[in-house]
């Protein structure tokens, strides 16, 4: 712990004999450049808290980012690799990440790990079943597709990313409160899968085209508040099993919806 804490050095590459590092082994460090080799397979927590990488590489043996890795990193790109399969939380916290790409292997990303950056498109592999709440909170994502093993979405994991486009795949069950609050989506399907939609989910966002299927049950209260959705024809699902359902849901939506929504 604390081995190179506040030291001066600019670049390092790590050699293969070396599994782990520490935490807060490099907290505050001057490190811009960073290799990591083969063998170390896991990154504690706060290793390089503060420290202002610009240049990252992960070799095919890494399986966990800790807790706060990379907080406020300068890194402007990152590839994980395949053998990654968790990054902790508030990892990538106000990084500057333009470019992202995520390993086949991942399964979980935790709260707040790339919350804060200028991220403006995101693809989600296979693997992935867990996104924790505020992952991307204030990122600048505009396209985001969510892959077929991802089954729910926590609370404000996309809040405040002005989303232009979004693409939900099968697996999907719920979507937590507030995870698209402020997204600038004008349209949207969502899948056969989905019961439940948290409230506030989809705040603010200026949809005129909402596709609802037969299979959700629940939406949370002001899920679709200040939604700009004309209204329905004959032939739409809104209102068909939506149990937990109330008007405030579609608040300040066109009368000729309001009538159509079961209290």
């Amino acid at each position: 712990m604390n081995a190179f804490y506040h030291s001066h050095l600019t670049s390092l590459t790590l050699d293969d004999a070396l599994t782990s590092i520490g935490q807060e082994t490099f907290v505050n460090a001057r490190i811009t450049s960073l290799v990591l080799d083969k063998s170390l397979t896991t990154i504690s927590n706060s290793a390089f808290y503060w420290a202002p990488l610009t240049s990252l590489r992960l070799d095919n043996a890494l399986t966990s980012i800790g807790d706060s890795t990379f907080y406020e990193a300068q890194l402007t790109s990152l590839k994980l690799d395949d053998s990654l399969v968790n990054v902790g939380e508030m990892a990538f916290l106000s990084s500057n990440l333009t470019s992202l790409t995520l390993g086949k292997s991942l399964q979980s990303i935790g709260y707040g790990a790339f919350a804060d950056s200028v991220l403006t498109s995101l693809v989600l592999d296979d693997a992935l079943s867990t996104i924790g709440s505020y992952a991307f909170v204030g990122s600048h994502l505009t396209s985001l597709t969510l892959d077929k093993s991802l089954t729910s979405i926590d609370g404000d994991v996309f809040a405040d990313s002005p989303l232009l486009s979004l693409t939900l795949d099968d697996a999907l069950i719920s979507i937590g409160g507030s995870a698209f609050y402020n997204a600038q989506l004008t349209s949207l399907k969502l899948d056969r899968s989905l019961t439940s939609i948290g409230r506030n989910s989809f705040y603010n966002s200026p949809l005129i085209s909402l596709e609802l299927d037969s299979n959700l049950t629940t939406i949370g209260r002001n899920a679709f508040h200040f939604a700009n959705l004309g209204c329905l024809n004959n032939n739409s699902h809104i209102g068909i099993g939506l149990l937990g359902t109330g008007l405030e849901s579609f608040a300040l939506l066109p009368t000729c919806w309001q009538t159509r929504i079961p209290v």
